[in-house]
């Protein structure tokens, strides 16, 4: 059916934990017209449900879980590399064999976290080390080009920015946006060098 331009919008989903979260909240305060971000809650791999995207009405949806399989959430049992491949694989096999001309997908690179008491305590309760978030975005990359879903790399802007975080986790205000600003950037290159359109809703 035909939607009047006036209703038409973009929206762009963020599927994860908080940080997909944040994301959402970040690229609101953009303003952009025709431009909706949403936030689609999982926060483990084996929470990934690929129905969620259908029904929020995704034309965009960029996925990622890392923050809780290597946190104090996983009671002293942070994924392995082994279970994480393993895990995500089967999260980028359901991505890849998802209908496109509906919803393009995107899986992003985690984020490093400030260390903190968690971290830094012997033993440990959380295991968010930047050398286990580069073993998680190593996984990712691998598996984009074996499965050909698309990864979307942020570690340029939150590499440096690693330790800003004010609450030891989510980044905020520039370096929140310049992030959500490279996502947008990225999808819509994307769009263009597929040659492939754009999906728009209804404003709900």
């Amino acid at each position: 059916s035909t939607i009047p331009s006036k209703n038409a919008t973009i929206n762009v989903c963020m599927m994860g934990d908080s940080h997909a979260h944040m994301l959402k909240l970040y690229g609101a305060r953009l303003k952009l017209l025709m431009v909706q971000f949403k936030y689609i809650p999982s926060s483990f791999p084996h929470e990934f449900n690929i129905t969620t995207i259908a029904a929020n009405r995704c034309s965009f949806a960029i996925v990622t879980y890392g923050q809780w399989p290597a946190s104090s959430m996983t009671n002293g049992q942070p994924y392995t590399q082994t279970k994480y491949q393993e895990e995500m694989r089967r999260v980028m096999t359901l991505m890849q064999n998802y209908d496109r001309n509906q919803t393009q997908v995107f899986v992003r690179s985690e984020n490093y976290t400030p260390l903190m008491a968690r971290q830094t305590t012997c033993p440990p309760t959380d295991y968010r080390y930047p050398l286990m978030i580069d073993m998680y975005n190593n996984v990712l990359k691998q598996l984009s080009k074996e499965l050909g879903v698309e990864y979307i790399d942020t570690n340029h802007i939150m590499g440096p920015m690693w330790d800003s975080a004010q609450d030891w986790y989510h980044p905020v205000g520039k370096v929140a946006i310049a992030e959500v600003e490279w996502i947008l950037w990225h999808i819509l290159q994307s769009s263009l060098r597929r040659k492939q359109g754009v999906v728009l809703h209804e404003t709900e």
